[in-house]
């Protein structure tokens, strides 16, 4: 024991009590973590819209722009529930890859239509788990 606790007749006796407190915290405190329920970390029935209305898809900075928008709404429709869960922050990285590659096609096609004059849809629709 440190010798500044040696001439404290009242400390002395708390310092045992003070370590087993600290640890059965840390014991359960694991417990509680392992015992956690598994929940999805994103809400399937979150999404966004992108519109491409104001952009010039037949131009390379209008579909930079329009790409933009896809990866910002992807940011938003995979926000996870529990930022704090780095399993969470995982899925949710996974469904941002999965949504843009799921717009990508959509996009395409708009993009390939405005080049020939004939596009008609503006928006695409960004969803977690829709592939």
């Amino acid at each position: 024991m440190p010798r500044h606790f040696q001439n404290r007749p009242l400390v002395r006796p708390l310092v045992p009590l003070a370590l087993a407190a600290a640890f059965a915290m840390t014991a359960l405190q694991g417990a509680a973590f392992a015992a956690a329920p598994e929940r999805p970390a994103l809400d399937p029935g979150r999404s966004v819209t992108v519109d491409a209305r104001g952009l010039d898809l037949a131009s390379p900075a209008g579909v930079a722009a329009f790409d933009r928008r896809i990866e910002t709404a992807a940011l938003r429709a995979c926000r996870p529930d529990d930022v704090r869960s780095l399993r969470a922050d995982a899925v949710a990285a996974q469904c941002r890859r999965e949504a843009v590659a799921a717009a990508r096609a959509p996009r395409d096609a708009m993009v390939a239509r405005a080049e020939r004059g004939l596009l008609t849809a503006s928006r695409i629709e960004i969803a977690p788990g829709v592939n």
